[in-house]
């Protein structure tokens, strides 16, 4: 999930860019993007504790 949010986060302005986008449209693209993920990252649920194999001593 990390290399997902890093490569949005770190190549979607250029990708923009390169497709012909203006400069101003790719950080809109990337502000609506944060605006987004932020409230839904912190309300999403956290993944549940791992527990190591080998049961009860």
């Amino acid at each position: 999930m990390p290399l997902i949010f890093y490569a949005l986060v770190a190549w979607l302005p250029q990708i923009m860019q390169a497709s012909g986008h203006p400069r101003g449209e790719a950080g809109l693209m990337m502000s609506v993007m944060r605006a987004i993920g932020i409230p839904l990252g912190s309300s999403s649920p956290s993944p549940p504790p791992v527990f190591a194999a080998g049961g009860s001593s």
